[in-house]
C-alpha cells in the first residue's frame, strides 16, 4: 500500500481538507483582536477549541496544498513575542511622562513657540513672550501643527520619545528594538485540490449506493449522545424506514500500527448516541491488542486499506450484513 503523506496522519489535517472539498474554502484569512492575537476564524469554525491554526496551515503549506500572501505586519515583544504591548510617550530631553498635545503657533518674529491657548486674550493672538499681537497668518505666525509639551521642563517637540511595555513579560523597550511579525493569508493552490482528491475519502458513490439499499448516509457528522457530549464520526448510516442510527464509521490514518485507544474512543462514542453497528478502518492497521480489543467490543474492522477502497469496502461489510438479516 502507498505510504501516506504525513500530514494526513493529523485529524485536524484530514477535518480541514475535507472542509475545503466539500464547503469550497479559498483561502483562510487571518483575524486579530488584543487578547488572542493573530487567529484564523474559518479554521476554528471547522475545528472548534484548537489553538495551532497556523503551525496547521504552514504543515499544508509545506506539502503545497496552499501558498501564503501577505496580508499585515503586526509589532512583537523582542523579549518573548507577545502581540499584547501597549505604548507610552515621554518627553525625550528629561524623560517626565508628564506630556500633554495639542495645536501650537509659532510667533515668527520672536520665534516662541507654544499651545494656542497660551496666545490667546479674548478675541486676539498675543504672545506671551515678548507681547505683540499676531494678526496675519504667514505673516506675523504659523501653525505648524500638533506638537507635544512636557510639563515638567518646558519642552515642546513634534515627536515625543516612544517607550513599549510588555504585558506578558513585562519588559520595557524603545521603538527601535520592536520586532515585527508578518501576517499571511493562505490560499488554496490548484495542487491542492489535487492533493485532496487523491488523498481524501470520498463517501458520494457509498451514500448512494446505501440509499439504494434503503439508508441515508451522512459523512463528518457530529451527533449528541445521551451524556449531552456531542462526538464526531467519519460517517453515519440510518435505516430509512425505522430513522434508527445503524453504523458509525470511523476512519483512522497513522504512520504506525494504530493502538487500542481509538477502539475504546469508538467504542464509548457508538455507546453514548446508541449506534447499533461500530466500524473502525484503520490505516495502515491495528497492532494485535488493538484487533483482539475489538472483536470483543464488536467492532468490526477494516485494515490494509487504500484510500480509493474504502467506501467499496464500508458497501461490502454493510451488505453482507444485509444478508444475514
Amino acid at each position: 500500500m502507498e505510504e501516506f503523506p504525513e500530514i494526513i496522519h493529523r485529524l485536524e489535517a484530514r477535518q480541514l481538507l475535507r472542509a475545503i472539498k466539500e464547503k469550497g474554502i479559498a483561502q483562510f484569512k487571518p483575524s486579530f483582536n488584543y487578547e488572542r492575537g493573530i487567529f484564523y476564524p474559518e479554521v476554528e469554525e471547522i475545528i472548534p477549541n484548537f489553538t495551532a491554526s497556523l503551525n496547521l496551515l504552514e504543515e499544508l503549506e509545506k506539502n503545497e496544498i496552499v501558498r501564503r500572501e501577505y496580508f499585515d505586519s503586526v509589532l512583537i515583544c523582542p523579549s518573548c513575542g507577545s502581540h499584547r504591548i501597549f505604548m507610552k510617550v515621554k518627553c525625550p530631553v528629561c524623560g517626565s511622562r508628564n506630556i500633554e498635545k495639542g495645536s501650537v503657533i509659532e510667533h515668527l518674529h520672536c520665534g516662541h513657540l507654544d499651545f494656542e491657548e497660551k496666545f490667546v486674550e479674548g478675541e486676539k493672538l498675543i504672545c506671551p513672550k515678548c507681547g505683540k499681537e499676531l494678526k496675519v497668518l504667514g505673516v506675523d505666525y504659523r501653525r505648524p501643527g500638533i506638537f507635544f509639551k512636557c510639563c515638567e521642563c518646558g519642552q515642546i517637540r513634534s515627536i515625543p520619545k516612544y517607550e513599549f511595555l510588555c504585558v506578558d513579560c513585562k519588559s520595557s523597550f524603545e521603538e527601535d528594538l520592536l520586532d515585527i511579525k508578518k501576517v499571511f493569508t493562505f490560499k488554496v493552490e490548484p495542487k491542492g485540490l489535487m492533493f485532496i482528491e487523491r488523498y481524501m475519502i470520498n463517501f458520494e458513490e457509498l451514500i448512494k449506493a446505501l440509499d439504494d439499499l434503503g439508508y441515508f448516509a451522512e459523512p463528518n457528522v457530529k451527533l449528541k449522545g445521551r451524556s449531552g457530549v456531542t462526538h464526531s464520526f467519519d460517517l453515519a448510516v440510518w435505516k430509512l424506514k425505522t430513522k434508527s442510527l445503524e453504523y458509525v464509521v470511523d476512519v483512522e490514518i497513522r504512520r504506525d500500527e494504530i493502538e487500542e485507544f481509538k477502539v475504546f474512543s469508538l467504542f464509548a462514542k457508538a455507546m453514548d448516541v446508541r449506534a447499533k453497528e461500530k466500524i473502525l478502518i484503520a490505516i495502515p492497521n491495528l497492532t494485535k491488542r488493538a484487533r483482539d480489543l475489538a472483536k470483543s467490543y464488536n467492532i468490526l474492522t477494516l485494515e490494509n486499506l487504500e484510500s480509493s477502497n474504502i467506501s467499496s469496502a464500508v458497501l461490502d461489510v454493510i451488505k453482507s450484513k444485509e444478508s444475514l438479516v
